[in-house]
């Protein structure tokens, strides 16, 4: 608990993000390397001085919702429902929740692999947790929202969207045997994020790369192996006569090794611009290839950027729709126009940093 007096008006902040290297990973086990962007959701709560609810305003939907506060649960109305399951998971944690006003402002595009519906927990319930006069750590942060998110819909998505946007920047995040995080000091310059305007399902994605791995993952740990030290020539024997599982498989040693590539990449003296446009090609042939999670839309987009000047890129997020990026830390201008010719609408992005929050107004 904070010692200082409590606050009776925040605004927090949670950053967009793009998955640089090791998409389809994090679920694995795999390291990961991703980025916040300067793209922000952005949630001022205020105290309400008598009365029993809250009051929830969402300034791009146009669109209000009062909730009653109780003793229990609040109910899932119908689906994947963030806005319960987040007062759920602090209340199970032992919160205080307290009569307020929210109101929410997304800079983050909906629908683009760049976290929103994980930016949108992460600063709701850091705000909800200030008015109650809990300081939250990155870490804890990230496993409530992660909890929120994932674990009450038992949903196919891993943990680095959380732990990403928590800590903020271009980070290398691993989750075994430890959960850990390491920041690259690499000021990248430019990317440029594109919506393709095509919708895309991420459960249903997910679930269908997921399911054949979980299953090869399990039979590994029963034989004391894993998938950190797996071979391709193993992969093939372990996979053999199921040839979607096999290419599933590949894909995921193949993308195991392009981010150890990367970290190699990101952690020399010298960061070599070109090399890391590279990379991202290589990452994106195996997403498309052995993965088969992009459409035609994303890679005539990816060519266009290419042509125009851009570096390197992939789709970001689990893909079948939504969105990719690319690296152009020259004329990104240049290369957003060329991605809006070939039909998507483009955001000129940079490293931001995380999750922040600051008190507008304090009881007393």
């Amino acid at each position: 608990m904070n010692s200082q007096r409590p606050a009776a008006k925040v605004e927090a902040s949670a950053p967009g993000r793009l998955c640089l290297f090791g998409e389809h990973q994090d679920y694995l086990g795999l390291p990961v390397i991703a980025m916040t962007i300067d793209l922000y959701m952005k949630v001022e709560a205020e105290l309400v001085a008598r009365g029993t609810r809250l009051t929830l305003r969402f300034e791009d939907l146009k669109r209000e919702e009062s909730l009653r506060l109780n003793n229990g649960r609040l109910p899932y109305r119908s689906g994947v429902d963030h806005v319960h399951s987040a007062f759920n998971v602090l209340r199970d944690e032992g919160f205080p929740l307290v009569p307020a006003r929210l109101r929410f402002m997304s800079g983050i595009p909906v629908n683009s692999g760049s976290s929103s519906s994980t930016a949108t927990l992460l600063a709701m319930m850091n705000a909800l947790a200030m008015l109650a006069n809990v300081s939250l750590t990155p870490e804890k942060l990230a496993e409530l929202a992660y909890r929120a998110e994932v674990v009450e819909f038992n949903a196919p998505g891993g943990k680095m969207d959380h732990l990403s946007i928590a800590f903020g920047g271009m980070r290398l995040i691993e989750f075994e045997p430890e959960e850990r995080t390491r920041e690259f000091a690499v000021d990248p310059g430019a990317f440029v994020l594109a919506d393709s305007r095509q919708r895309k399902n991420t459960n249903k994605v997910l679930s269908r790369i997921r399911t054949p791995l979980e299953r090869i993952r399990t039979e590994l740990e029963r034989c004391g192996k894993n998938l950190h030290e797996l071979s391709a020539e193993e992969a093939v024997e372990l996979a053999r006569g199921d040839d979607i599982t096999q290419q599933y498989l590949l894909g995921a040693m193949e993308n195991r090794e392009l981010t150890r590539a990367a970290i190699k990449l990101l952690s020399a003296k010298k960061f070599k611009p070109v090399e890391f446009g590279r990379l991202l090609n290589e990452h994106q042939d195996v997403l498309r290839e052995r993965l088969q999670v992009s459409t035609e839309k994303l890679d005539s987009m990816l060519r266009a950027a290419i042509k125009a000047g851009a570096l390197g890129g992939k789709i970001n997020g689990s893909g079948g729709g939504g969105a990719m990026f690319v690296y152009a830390p020259e004329d990104p201008e240049r290369v957003a126009k060329a991605i809006e010719r070939a039909g998507g609408r483009s955001y000129i992005v940079h490293k931001a940093p995380g999750v922040s929050i600051r008190s507008l107004e304090n009881i007393g």
